[in-house]
């Protein structure tokens, strides 16, 4: 029932108005403000989804290195992808962070290891290296350093990721 359908009598006791004509323009300049917002957090999650990583083939080289090959989904951006090499107490005995340049597909890259290693595996990439999960070293351990372009834990700097990049 529109308003001016409603008796007179009724609008003076139940204080019905006649819509405003400035409730357009509010609404015009809630959808002119929040639009902006919304497109540029859509654009934000969109740059910050993550890629799908697979380990193709790995390799011991002993006594320290790995040899792997990873497949990964074309990204727009830089992606990070952690890779770690495992004891058969499922503690880490090797940790890398790769980049993967954009539009990259195969990567192959070394993992220095302290101790053979019985599984290798790609947890997660992403475009942030700081939101992937880290190393699962024993207490005590000092994690290897890796070749280049790989990163070892605990050299995650905004300068060492730059240069990587």
């Amino acid at each position: 029932m529109r308003a001016q359908d409603i008796p007179p009598h009724l609008h003076d006791r139940y204080g019905i108005r006649p819509p405003s004509p400035w409730r357009w323009v509010a609404w015009a300049a809630v959808v002119l403000v929040s639009a902006p917002v919304a497109l540029y957090a859509a654009s934000r999650y969109v740059a910050s989804q993550s890629s799908t990583a697979n380990l193709t083939r790995w390799s011991y080289a002993p006594p320290t290195t790995v040899r792997a090959v990873l497949h990964v989904d074309p990204a727009t951006t830089t992606q990070w992808c952690t890779v770690e090499a495992q004891d058969f107490t499922h503690v880490d005995v090797g940790f890398a962070l790769v980049p993967v340049r954009p539009g990259g597909t195969d990567v192959a890259f070394t993992l220095r290891v302290l101790a053979p290693p019985v599984a290798v595996a790609v947890n997660a990439c992403g475009s942030d290296p700081y939101a992937l999960q880290g190393a699962q070293f024993a207490p005590g351990v000092q994690p290897p350093a890796q070749p280049a372009p790989a990163l070892a834990p605990g050299v995650y700097s905004p300068d060492r990721l730059r240069a990587v990049q």
